[in-house]
């Protein structure tokens, strides 16, 4: 069984994506890909999927996205497609194997083999053409946060927003989604946290939630329902259930406070991607650090953090 932990590069030249395989060795192999060494030829690489066969769907900022097999690269972008807009900001697969992908500027895109369905505030009642985040609940319900107009639940025929005027969704930028084991929806915000249960809104406060930055990236749930949540300037945090454990830069040794990205390996191994502090792992409360000084990651500004097993 392989393991490969896949990062993704937020700002860089020349290197985006890197791979470890760890069964190999006990420190891993890296393989780099960038414009030099392969076709993937974009400088910037901003989320990353891969579908029940392992491939990878990996969108950039000025290219569309680009797929890779293992073997071949192929792009696709608004000059060979129909995709919408070039800045591929969130990649996401269904529980159908079919490709979302939500773009900076043109709305949100479903591409099913050879049939693309766009949808956006020209031709739909998705009022919002920049999309951060997307996921699916366990009833198929699909979850899609947007930089404009909140969140929006949609059944595959109508659409429901919530929004800070409608809801009480705390904050305007809907960044960060996940579904925990109870089919409750984990809103992260620019402003805050909530969770809508059903019909019902719980926000920070009645969580008790208090990090010393509200702004969220990214949210994760682990098997046992354990909540990660990666914080602009805050860190990371931790809920049980119960009890908040915060991780900054002056209570630990995580690398930066500015957590894109988390993956959970297990639930004694968490995985994070960091913007100027590299790739972080937390094991049993000890920090790992990979950078660029210390290993061949090369480049500290990451984005994404994705665990694929396969084998």
């Amino acid at each position: 069984m392989n393991k490969y932990l896949i990062v993704s590069m937020l700002v860089g030249l020349t290197i985006f994506i890197s791979c470890i395989n760890h069964k190999a060795k006990s420190n891993g192999e890296w393989k780099i890909f960038n414009r030099e060494n392969s076709d993937y030829t974009d400088n910037t690489a901003f989320t990353i999927s891969f579908d029940n066969n392992y491939t990878a769907w990996i969108g950039s900022q000025h290219s569309g996205v680009f797929n890779f097999d293992g073997t071949n690269w192929t792009n696709f972008n608004m000059d060979n497609s129909n995709l919408p807009h070039n800045y591929a900001y969130k990649s996401f697969i269904g529980q159908d194997n079919t490709l979302w992908l939500g773009t900076f500027g043109g709305g949100l895109v479903n591409i099913n083999k050879q049939t693309w369905r766009i949808y956006n505030k020209q031709n739909s009642d998705l009022n919002a053409n920049y999309i951060y985040d997307i996921t699916t609940d366990k009833n198929t319900i699909m979850w899609i946060g947007t930089w404009e107009n909140g969140l929006y639940k949609f059944n595959g025929l109508e659409w429901q927003n919530f929004n800070f005027k409608n809801s009480k969704l705390p904050g305007k930028k809907v960044t960060a989604l996940a579904i925990d084991q109870f089919n409750n929806v984990w809103i992260g915000t620019s402003d805050g946290l909530a969770v809508l249960k059903d019909s019902m809104w719980i926000l920070s406060d009645y969580l008790n939630f208090k990090p010393s930055s509200r702004a969220i990236y990214s949210i994760a749930v682990s098997e046992n329902n354990i909540i990660w949540i990666g914080l602009k300037f805050g860190g990371l945090a931790k809920f049980d259930g119960v009890n908040w454990t915060y991780y900054t830069t002056d209570n630990s040794d995580i690398p930066s406070n500015l957590v894109y990205g988390i993956a959970i390996e297990n639930e004694d191994k968490i995985w994070i991607a960091t913007n100027g502090g590299g790739l972080g792992k937390l094991e049993n409360k000890n920090w790992t650090i990979f950078n660029e000084s210390n290993s061949a990651l090369p480049h500290n500004y990451l984005f994404t953090v994705v665990l694929i097993i396969s084998g």
